[in-house]
C-alpha cells in the first residue's frame, strides 16, 4: 500500500515537472470555459460554504475524510471531521469549537496565521491542476455536472510501462473553481486512488452567526 503511494507521488511530481507540452487536440467539448488564475479563483470565495470529500485507498483498504469550509465578511469556519474551528475577524480571535462551546486558542496575528492556513487549504484544493503552472497538458473531456454545477472536465494518462497514472479535473463554468479530482495509479500489480470532490458549494448569503454567538468558555476552567 505505501508502495504505491510513493509510486503515485513520485510519478505526479515526475508529470508537474517534466509533461510539458502534452496538450492539444482532446476528445470534449468545452468551449466558452477558460482556466482562471488563482487570484480569479479566490476572489470568487470571498464569501463561500463548501463542502467537500477526500478519499483514498487501493479499492479494498479506503479512507475517507468530509471537510467544510466557510467564509463571510465576519469570519472563517472551518470543520474537519468533526474537529471545528472559528477566526472572528473584527476580534481577531481564534477559537476552537467543542460540544456547542467555543474557546479561545489564539488572539492578534498568530490567529490571523491560523485562519490564514485554512484558508489555503482551501486555494489547493479548488486550483487543481492551474496551480501546477502547466494548463496544457491537460485535455478537455467535454462537461459534466459536479454538486449540481456545469463543469468542464480535462483529464492526462502516463504509461510507462508497468507504471501508469491517471488525473482528472473537473471545473466549475461560472467561477472556475475544482470542483472534483482525482488522482490514479498502479505499479507492479498494486494501485491506489486520490478522490477530491465538492458537495456542496454556496457562494451567498454565507451565515456564519450561530458560530460566532456561541458562548466562549476559559480554557483554564
Amino acid at each position: 500500500m505505501k508502495k504505491i503511494f510513493a509510486v503515485v507521488l513520485i510519478l505526479s511530481l515526475m508529470f508537474s515537472f517534466a509533461a510539458c507540452g502534452l496538450g492539444g487536440g482532446g476528445n470534449g467539448d468545452v468551449q466558452g470555459f477558460e482556466i482562471k488564475s488563482e487570484e480569479e479563483v479566490m476572489s470568487n470565495l470571498s464569501t463561500c460554504w463548501i463542502e467537500m470529500t477526500i478519499t483514498g485507498g487501493d479499492g479494498t483498504d479506503n479512507t475517507s475524510t468530509s471537510i467544510i469550509i466557510a467564509e463571510n465578511d465576519k469570519a472563517v469556519y472551518v470543520d474537519y471531521e468533526g474537529e471545528a474551528s472559528l477566526y472572528v475577524k473584527s476580534q481577531q480571535a481564534y477559537y476552537s469549537i467543542v460540544d456547542g462551546q467555543k474557546t479561545l486558542i489564539y488572539q492578534g496575528e498568530d490567529a490571523e496565521s491560523y485562519a490564514e492556513m485554512g484558508k489555503s487549504y482551501l486555494a489547493l484544493y479548488t486550483m487543481g491542476f492551474a496551480s501546477l503552472g502547466d494548463t496544457d497538458t491537460f485535455l478537455p473531456k467535454g462537461i459534466e455536472n459536479v454538486a449540481g454545477r456545469k463543469c468542464a472536465k480535462y483529464a492526462f494518462e502516463l504509461n510507462l510501462v508497468v507504471y501508469k497514472l491517471s488525473y482528472a479535473f473537473w471545473f466549475d463554468f461560472d467561477t472556475g473553481i475544482c470542483m472534483k479530482q482525482e488522482l490514479a495509479g498502479s505499479a507492479e500489480g498494486e494501485s491506489g486512488f486520490y478522490a477530491y470532490e465538492v458537495t456542496k458549494l454556496q457562494l451567498s448569503n454565507v451565515n456564519l452567526d450561530q458560530f460566532i454567538n456561541l458562548p466562549t468558555v476559559n480554557p483554564e476552567a
